[in-house]
């Protein structure tokens, strides 16, 4: 059974490394933690349940109105790939 957090968790890494002005909350670990249970739990009743799949709306949706600079620089970044110049606030 592959966990497609993750994934998603090795991606906000890189992403992470690229931009290191982006801070994750204190509570990041915490969070991680409670999706994985969350998709455990899934997964134990749906083995076709997919958590990337479920909170790719969301992250879709801050990509495209969150109109900060960094947020546009990530979004830049998944788009053409490779590094993008930003200014940190």
């Amino acid at each position: 059974m592959y966990r497609y957090h993750e994934e998603a968790l090795e991606v906000m890494i890189e992403v992470q490394k690229e931009f290191p002005y982006i801070t994750l909350p204190p509570s990041f670990r915490a969070i991680g933690r409670a999706v994985s249970l969350l998709e455990g739990i899934a997964l134990s009743t749906d083995a076709e349940f997919s958590i990337v799949e479920a909170m790719f709306p969301m992250a879709v949706e801050r990509l495209l109105t969150d109109d900060s600079p960094q947020m546009e620089a990530v979004l830049e970044y998944l788009i053409y790939g490779g590094a993008v110049q930003v200014e940190s606030t």
